[in-house]
């Protein structure tokens, strides 16, 4: 062979086997390149998804701690608060200091528990009631009387009460204290009036109905009080002159009083005046029996 064409055809062997080479290199990196990029994606998607599986969990134990808390402690409060409000009443503080809370409880008063309460004069028997408390007056009562020297709320609320001769004295210790609703009548006792308070303030007489024909007795008779609300109520006193030299008495008496509220009312007498004002501090007579 021809020398002078071997040298070409050997260059050109030479150069197709480099070539070979390279494209064969080039499969191999491109190869491991694919190789590894596969490998990164299926280690980050593998990440993502355990990610998103602990994301997961986490909430559900989020939920569960809150379902829990809401389920268990919550709803023991709840239930516990609703338990003592059942059984012991609503707290009231109504003439207790901030330290001394009391739980304030309603008594359905009938006469046949008037010496649980109250002694044969009247007062009230020391520690049988608390400041706050209400008593709840139910049926017929006759010739008591009730002292009352805490603050309370006497009421009736089926409207069944009836009170015949009886009278409520509210004195110092009583301020603060509510009498509404009550019926009541004086007809056999002298010199009682029915709602008598001295020297208290901020007590709410509302709603009652009052009738007195007897020497001495007004329906409603207050001295030395203050800040009195005396809404709604009738009032009739219907005893007459005579001539021993009794006037007759008036509805309502205030002595030495000021700063009541006083409206509504109405007021029966048969020739005196309905609601009386004066300076004078004694306790008045006035009245006979017709």
């Amino acid at each position: 062979m021809n020398s002078n064409k071997f040298i070409p055809i050997l260059g050109l062997l030479i150069l197709l086997i480099l070539a070979i080479g390279s494209i064969s290199a080039s499969d191999v990196d491109s190869d491991s390149i694919i190789g590894d990029s596969d490998a990164n994606i299926d280690l980050t998607a593998e990440t993502a998804v355990n990610e998103i599986d602990d994301s997961t969990i986490d909430d559900v134990n989020a939920g569960d701690v809150i379902a829990n808390v809401n389920d268990d402690g919550i709803g023991d409060n709840v239930d516990s608060i609703d338990d003592v409000e059942s059984d012991v009443g609503v707290e009231n503080t109504l003439g207790a200091s901030p330290d001394n809370e009391i739980l304030a409880s309603t008594v359905k008063f009938t006469q046949s528990k008037y010496s649980t309460y109250f002694n044969a004069s009247g007062n009230i028997i020391p520690g049988k009631l608390n400041a706050g408390d209400t008593l709840d007056f139910s049926g017929t009562f006759t010739n008591k009387m009730f002292i009352i020297n805490i603050p309370l709320t006497i009421t009736c609320t089926d409207g069944t009460a009836r009170l015949t001769d009886c009278g409520f004295v509210f004195i110092n210790g009583s301020s603060g204290s509510n009498i509404s609703n009550i019926k009541a009548s004086m007809t056999s006792v002298t010199q009682r009036s029915i709602i008598e308070a001295t020297g208290v303030s901020d007590l709410n007489v509302i709603n009652n109905d009052l009738f007195s024909n007897q020497t001495g007795s007004h329906p409603m008779s207050f001295s030395g009080v203050s800040r009195v609300n005396i809404f709604n109520n009738r009032l009739q006193a219907n005893a007459y002159t005579s001539s021993s030299g009794w006037g007759q008495p008036s509805a309502m008496v205030l002595r030495n009083s000021g700063g009541c509220n006083i409206s509504g009312n109405t007021v029966i007498t048969n020739d005196s005046n309905g609601i009386y004002f004066t300076g004078y501090g004694g306790n008045s007579q006035m009245g006979t029996t017709p």
